[in-house]
C-alpha cells in the first residue's frame, strides 16, 4: 500500500481512507473487525467515519463510532490508525441544520466519547448551513484544536464560495483552517440523475479549480459509484441516481480500459482520483467482503493511462 503526508499535515496516511459508512449495521459485527484488521495488513492506516454513519439502523446512535470504539479497544491498536470523523450532520429525522459552533463541539465530544479515544486525527463539519456566520465556526475548530481534542479539522460538503471565505478568515485570524475537503467524487460526476439530497457536493469544474490552486486535500467519498461499474445491469441500479445513458456508455469505456489495463473497473475508479492530475486526492471507498477489500488494496499493481477518463 502507498502512504502520503496530507499536505499542510503531519498526518502520514495510506492512499486509500476505508469507509466505515455501514460498519454496526452488519448482521455479524465480527465481520467489520476482521476486515479492518485485513486492511491494516495490507499496509491501510486511514479510516473514516462519522456521527450518523449507521443511525439509520434503529435502536443506537453513532452505531459505526460506537464499533469502531469497541474494536480499538478490543485490538489496542487505536494509535495504528489515522481517524477522520465528522459532525453536525443534519437531524436524520427532522432535516433540521445543526451547524453551528456549540454542536460542532458537542459532537465533537460526543465522537471521542464514542470512539473511546483522548483525539480524533481529523474532524470535518459533515454538511453546511450557508447562513451560518464561518468565523465562528473556525472558533470552535480552534478551540478544540488547542485542547488537544483534534489534530486538524476540515469540511465535507461545503461549497467552494464558503471555502474561499473560509480561507481567507484563517489567514487573517492566524487559524489552521481547512486541511482537507471531503465530497462525492467518482467517473461518473456530472453524468448521473440529480442528487436527492441537495446539501451533498459532487466534483466539479470550480472545485478543481480550487484544489489546484491551494493545494487542499481532498477526500472523494463514493469513490467506486455505489459499485456501478463493477456491474451496471444489477437489479439495484435500473432507475437508479446512477441509471443514465451517459453513465452507461462511461461503463462501457471503463470495461474497455480494465481489458486494456488489467484493472478491475473499482480499482480504475480508485486510480481516476490517486492519479488526477495536480490534486492530492484519497479516495474513501467502502468494502463489505475480504474479496472487495483486497480488490480495492490492489488498484496499484498496474500503470494507469492518464487521459482514458474525463477530467476537469
Amino acid at each position: 500500500m502507498q502512504h502520503i503526508t496530507i499536505h499542510g499535515t503531519d498526518l502520514e496516511v495510506s492512499r486509500l481512507c476505508y469507509g466505515q459508512v455501514t460498519l454496526g449495521a452488519r448482521p455479524d459485527e465480527t465481520e467489520g473487525g476482521r476486515l479492518l484488521d485485513l486492511f491494516a495488513d495490507l499496509g491501510g492506516n486511514f479510516i473514516d467515519t462519522a456521527s450518523v454513519y449507521s443511525d439509520w439502523i434503529p435502536g443506537q446512535i453513532r452505531r459505526s463510532e460506537h464499533t469502531l470504539g469497541a474494536y480499538f479497544r478490543d485490538r489496542g491498536n487505536r494509535d495504528k490508525f489515522v481517524v477522520c470523523s465528522k459532525g453536525c450532520h443534519y437531524d436524520l429525522a427532522t432535516k433540521a441544520n445543526r451547524v453551528t459552533p456549540s454542536i460542532f463541539l458537542s459532537d465533537l465530544d460526543a465522537s471521542l466519547a464514542a470512539l473511546g479515544t483522548d483525539r480524533i486525527d481529523l474532524y470535518l463539519f459533515h454538511r453546511d448551513d450557508m447562513r451560518i456566520p464561518i468565523e465562528p465556526l473556525l472558533e470552535a475548530c480552534e478551540t478544540a484544536r488547542k485542547q488537544g481534542k483534534i489534530r486538524y479539522y476540515g469540511s465535507s460538503n461545503w461549497r467552494v464560495q464558503r471555502l474561499v471565505a473560509a480561507d481567507a478568515i484563517a489567514q487573517k485570524r492566524g487559524f489552521d483552517g481547512f486541511r482537507v475537503d471531503q465530497l462525492t467524487c467518482h467517473p461518473a460526476v456530472g453524468l448521473t440523475n440529480p442528487m436527492p439530497d441537495d446539501t451533498l457536493a459532487m466534483w466539479n469544474r470550480n472545485y478543481a479549480d480550487y484544489h489546484r490552486r491551494t493545494g487542499m486535500t481532498v477526500m472523494g467519498n463514493t469513490a467506486l459509484a455505489g459499485g456501478f461499474f463493477s456491474d451496471p445491469g444489477a437489479e439495484r441500479f435500473k432507475g437508479s441516481f446512477y441509471d443514465t445513458g451517459a453513465t452507461r456508455l462511461l461503463s462501457d469505456r471503463i470495461n474497455a480500459l480494465s481489458a486494456r489495463t488489467g484493472l478491475t473497473p473499482a480499482q480504475i475508479c480508485i486510480r481516476f482520483q490517486t492519479d488526477y492530475p495536480g490534486i492530492q486526492m484519497i479516495p474513501v471507498f467502502s468494502a463489505s467482503s475480504e474479496k472487495n477489500l483486497r480488490e480495492a488494496c490492489g488498484a496499484f499493481d498496474c500503470p494507469f493511462p492518464e487521459d482514458e477518463l474525463f477530467r476537469f
